[in-house]
C-alpha cells in the first residue's frame, strides 16, 4: 500500500495529462491528489494496474507503476501535517509549522502565532503614544510584557516550556495576588475602566482586553477534547492580563507619579 499524493501526480503527469487514473487496490489517495485530479477531468478507475501490451503507446506508459515516479523515489522537502501529502515547494496556501511539517495558513496554531505577532503590535503602538508623556517605569513595565510575549510566540514555535520568574518585579504568585487584591496592595478597589480615568488606563486597558482575547485563542488551540496541552503559555497569558491590570491599578494610585 501507497499514499498517492498531489506532488506524486505532478510529477508522473509533467510531460502529458491522461484521461483516467487507474489507482492500485490499497493505495490511497490523499484528499489533495484527488483535488488535483477533479480539477484536470482525470476520471479515477479503482482497481489493479495492468501491464501494458505492446504496442499501446504513450497513454499506456503514463498509466504503468513502474513507468513513472514512484512515492519512494520522491524525495520531498516538505510533508503536509493535515493528510501526509508530500512537496518539493511549499504550496501558498500552506505554511510550515514545524520543522518540514506543512498546515493550511488558517491552522489554531498558525492563528494563534498571529494573534501573538498582533499582541506585540498592540504594545508597540501604545508605546508609541506613550513616549515622553508617561514615566519611564511605565515604559520599562511595557518593554518587560513585549519581551515576555515574544518569548512565548517563540516558545511555542520552537516547542519550549516557558515560565514567569518576575514581571513587573513579581512573581508568579504575586502577579495574581495584586490583581485580585488592588485595595490592599494599591489602595483602590476594583473598578471598571471610564474615559474619565485618562489616556493611559484607557490604553492599558485595550492591552489587557486583547490579551484576554488571545488567551482563548490559545485555549481553542491546545484543548483537545478533555486534555489540554501547553498549560504554561495560556497560564503566562493569564498572568500577562494580571500584569496588564495591575498596570492601570498603579497609574489610578499614582504609583509612578514618585519617578515622572
Amino acid at each position: 500500500m501507497s499514499v498517492v499524493t498531489e506532488a506524486t501526480l505532478r510529477a508522473m503527469f509533467k510531460k502529458s495529462t491522461p484521461k483516467t487514473f487507474t489507482l492500485t487496490k490499497g493505495d490511497i489517495l490523499t484528499p489533495n491528489a484527488r483535488q488535483f485530479l477533479k480539477e484536470r477531468r482525470i476520471t479515477i478507475v479503482e482497481g489493479q494496474v495492468a501491464m501494458p501490451e505492446r504496442g499501446h503507446g504513450q497513454a499506456n506508459d503514463i498509466l504503468c507503476r513502474e513507468r513513472v515516479p514512484t512515492e519512494a523515489a520522491f524525495q520531498p522537502r516538505f510533508v503536509s501535517d493535515f493528510d501526509g501529502g508530500r512537496f518539493e515547494s511549499k504550496p501558498e496556501y500552506m505554511t510550515q509549522v514545524f520543522g518540514n511539517k506543512l498546515v493550511g495558513k488558517d491552522d489554531p496554531r498558525i492563528m494563534l502565532r498571529g494573534r501573538l505577532d498582533s499582541l506585540q503590535s498592540t504594545v508597540l503602538e501604545i508605546q508609541l503614544q506613550f513616549v515622553g508623556q508617561v514615566s519611564p517605569s511605565l515604559m520599562k513595565s511595557l518593554d518587560e510584557i513585549l519581551l515576555l510575549i515574544r518569548a512565548t510566540l517563540r516558545a511555542e514555535v520552537m516547542g519550549e516550556l516557558l515560565s514567569i520568574e518576575l514581571l513587573l518585579g513579581l512573581d508568579d504568585a504575586s502577579l495574581r495576588e495584586h490583581s485580585h487584591h488592588p485595595q490592599k496592595h494599591y489602595g483602590i478597589p476594583h473598578f471598571v475602566p471610564d474615559v474619565s480615568m485618562g489616556r493611559e488606563v484607557v490604553l492599558l486597558n485595550k492591552l489587557r482586553t486583547t490579551i484576554r482575547e488571545v488567551e482563548v485563542v490559545a485555549t481553542q488551540t491546545f484543548k483537545h477534547q478533555a486534555q489540554v496541552s501547553r498549560i504554561d503559555i495560556i497560564q503566562i497569558l493569564n498572568r500577562l492580563s494580571s500584569a496588564a491590570y495591575i498596570l492601570m491599578c498603579r497609574v489610578r494610585s499614582g504609583y509612578y507619579k514618585r519617578d515622572f
